[in-house]
């Protein structure tokens, strides 16, 4: 028995010293030396709070002084996969609006980028910022989406969807979050195809708690490329 202690320990002895440095692939943050953490490309890279964890936080933090410039995000990560999710109140809408939102992406026609201001450690003052292709800053360098996320519906004519309260977890990629049914069937033409989405979309959530639901329910996953800031 105490030989068999004694390999272990030479064995976490000598595993401690051969983790992966910044740029070596990884599969999981244990496998990253120091403050490294296996980021979403699978390469040990420095963390910020928003690689390491769940994002958005404060959007204020995004909005410099005017007159000084528009800061410039940490990091710039494009969406490479946006997909609806078989569940919550668009789970009907998925099976239609997944091809299509592929083939915008595919095309460069949809565009959605994930931008991150903020601090690496210990500071982890973050903050993420949604933003598209047509829209990114107003004059006053406010964010127009903020941490909202515009989700694209490439369906009934093509439009974006505001999706509100959003949670967004760069380990997993999932992105939840609740929108007006409303604001998008406002979008569609009345008739036939305004009854159609009507027919896709399910106010399932009760926000005001008073005991009728309110908001649809979103659930997606969102897969992010490599910081394409760094190319800028």
């Amino acid at each position: 028995m105490r030989h068999v202690c004694c390999l272990l320990i030479a064995v976490l002895l000598l595993s401690s010293g051969c983790l992966s440095e910044a740029g070596d692939t990884c599969r999981l943050d244990s496998d990253c030396d120091g403050s490294l953490v296996c980021g979403l490309d699978s390469v040990c890279t420095q963390p910020t709070c928003a690689v390491n964890g769940t994002c958005p936080q404060d959007a204020d933090a995004a909005v410099p002084d005017v007159e000084e410039g528009c800061t410039a995000p940490a990091s710039k990560r494009r969406a490479d996969e946006i997909l609806v999710l078989v569940e919550g109140g668009l789970k009907s809408l998925a099976a239609l609006a997944n091809p299509v939102i592929e083939d915008g992406i595919a095309s460069g026609d949809t565009v959605v980028e994930l931008w991150v201001y903020g601090d690496l450690p210990p500071l982890c003052d973050d903050t993420c910022v949604w933003t598209t292709a047509e829209a990114q800053l107003e004059e006053d360098c406010t964010p127009i989406y903020g941490m909202d996320f515009p989700l694209p519906i490439p369906l009934f004519g093509g439009f974006t969807a505001l999706v509100t309260d959003v949670t967004y977890d760069t380990k997993t990629g999932k992105l939840t979050g609740v929108l007006n049914e409303d604001d998008i069937l406002q979008q569609v033409p009345e008739g036939s195809l305004r009854d159609t989405a009507d027919g896709l979309i399910e106010t399932d959530v009760d926000t005001d708690s008073d005991g009728t639901p309110d908001m649809v329910s979103v659930v997606l996953t969102i897969k992010l490329a490599a910081d394409a800031s760094a190319t800028e």
